[in-house]
């Protein structure tokens, strides 16, 4: 008999214990769940007529949402000098990303800013952009951004003036004005700004006993604060350990431009670029001789290059499994040009390999030539882990966190989320209503880096000035402009 019999099933199943009671309810729901002859089509229309009407009925009624939105356009009653409607103007400033100044020219029409590019007169930038320059005037007009003061209670958020925020503040501050700073702590972001840093100098000399935190801790590149800088332009061997100097740094721009401007076969001399890494970046990509490395076996290279350069003994005690004759080469190329290299390593390898590349770098006579110190005068200021700690143990009663987010993305994060909001009194300055915004009790607007008047420092040291394309749209106040408030200053 075949299985296909019908008669070979003898069970019988049901959907529902309504279908098995087969009640007159249930079929009379049944009949207006699913009427007869439903999923017939009417008589004399074909399949594909009817999904011809479907798709002309869905692709009209689309056509309601393609108008312009309707807006009022009003001349000026008074034209500002100036300027002529819709002509674009341009203007330079500047902002600053990692305490480094980026030197910008941005377009505006009627007052508004509509692009971003690097300022074609300043040897910074050299007319070139990153993502993250471009990424300003996306910034600029987010949606997301704070647009209000907010107060949170335990229960719910009312929104505030400056006025309410400011009486408030200085309740709160001549409160710690008597107990010399005793319960204050300030988390600010590392500039290269002299204004930004006499007004912290300022807070610190009128609140003595008050904490200074940043969300970022010096710069392992060296001992002390500071920065590095590699001319590029000057070098004719890279050699960079784990490091990505072309993409992801404060200078990646002009590391660039100047290494591409010695690539030119008809030049006096082309450089060579070497690169030991573990992964594949853009430096990497770009190298005349790329030797993949793991990042644990980086300060062991680093060691026999440096021991190999100190008995200038060229290539005999050189051990390196991948490829020996690299290194060895690399050797004889760093000997024979004193002073005309450059050895960049990670800043995710270890403060003792940074302390070698740098000896290395001296004995070869590059620091001065190849490589720059430039020193920055910010105020000494604590890790973001020790704000933590000291909330937890209770010597935190008033915490102000101007820019950043470090409730995201620092390696203290989830011990900050756990410690500020048992803080007594906490302010965040942001942009956006981001994590760290959900943990405090105040959130003041902060105003965009195109609505404010700045100043900053580029990595060779040359002060530039930011102004303002636009007035603030949503009445934030600078970083500048809030620490003129905590030290009672207008």
């Amino acid at each position: 008999m075949s299985l296909l019999d019908p008669q070979n099933d003898q069970k019988t199943y049901w959907r529902s214990l309504d279908e098995l009671a087969d009640k007159p309810a249930f079929q009379d729901w049944m009949s207006r769940e699913f009427p007869t002859a439903a999923s017939e089509l009417p008589e004399g229309l074909s399949r594909r007529r009817w999904l011809q009407l479907m798709g002309a009925s869905l692709a009209l009624g689309g056509l309601t949402g393609c108008r312009w939105e309707t807006e009022q356009f009003a001349p000026f009653a008074m034209r500002p000098q100036n300027r002529t409607p819709g002509e674009k103007q341009y203007f330079s400033t500047m902002w600053e990303l990692s305490c480094v100044a980026r030197p910008l020219t941005v377009t505006c029409i009627d007052g508004r800013p509509i692009k971003v590019e690097g300022n074609k007169e300043h040897s910074a930038t050299r007319g070139a952009s990153s993502a993250f320059d471009q990424a300003l005037i996306l910034d600029l007009y987010d949606p997301d951004r704070c647009t209000s003061l907010v107060e949170r209670t335990p229960r719910q958020s009312f929104d505030r003036s400056w006025e309410e925020f400011e009486q408030q503040l200085r309740e709160r501050l001549l409160r710690h004005r008597r107990q010399r700073g005793a319960g204050l702590a300030l988390l600010v972001e590392r500039s290269s700004s002299p204004a930004r840093q006499q007004l912290l100098q300022r807070f610190l000399n009128k609140y003595p006993s008050a904490k200074l935190f940043t969300p970022t801790a010096a710069a392992a590149t060296s001992s002390g604060s500071g920065l590095l800088r590699h001319d590029f332009a000057a070098a004719r061997t890279i050699v960079c350990f784990d490091a990505d100097p072309f993409g992801g740094t404060i200078d990646e721009l002009r590391a660039i431009c100047d290494w591409s401007g010695r690539r030119s076969p008809d030049g006096e001399w082309m450089n060579r670029l070497y690169c030991f890494e573990s992964h594949l970046s853009l430096t990497g990509s770009n190298a005349d001789h790329r030797v993949p490395t793991r990042s644990c076996d980086i300060p062991a290279l680093i060691s026999q290059l440096e021991d190999a350069l100190a008995s200038a003994a060229g290539t005999a005690d050189i051990a390196q499994p991948d490829n020996p004759s690299v290194l060895g080469a690399l050797v004889q190329e760093l000997l024979q040009h004193p002073g005309e290299s450059v050895i960049l390593v990670g800043d995710q390898q270890p403060p003792a390999v940074h302390m070698a590349v740098r000896r290395i770098n001296e004995r070869l006579k590059n620091v001065g030539t190849t490589v720059h110190w430039m020193p920055q005068t910010f105020p000494e200021a604590d890790d973001v882990s020790g704000l933590a700690a000291a909330i937890t143990r209770g010597q935190v009663q008033s915490l102000i966190i101007l820019d950043g987010n470090p409730a995201w993305g620092t390696a203290a994060s989830s011990a900050l989320a756990k410690a500020v909001p048992n803080v007594e009194f906490s302010v965040y300055a942001g942009t956006h209503r981001d994590e760290t915004a959900g943990l405090c009790r105040w959130h003041v607007p902060l105003a965009h880096a195109l609505e404010s008047w700045s100043a900053g420092r580029t990595a060779d040291g040359q002060l530039t000035v930011g102004q303002p394309m636009i007035a603030p749209l949503f009445d934030g106040r600078s970083v500048s402009e809030l620490l003129a408030l905590l030290v009672g200053e207008p």
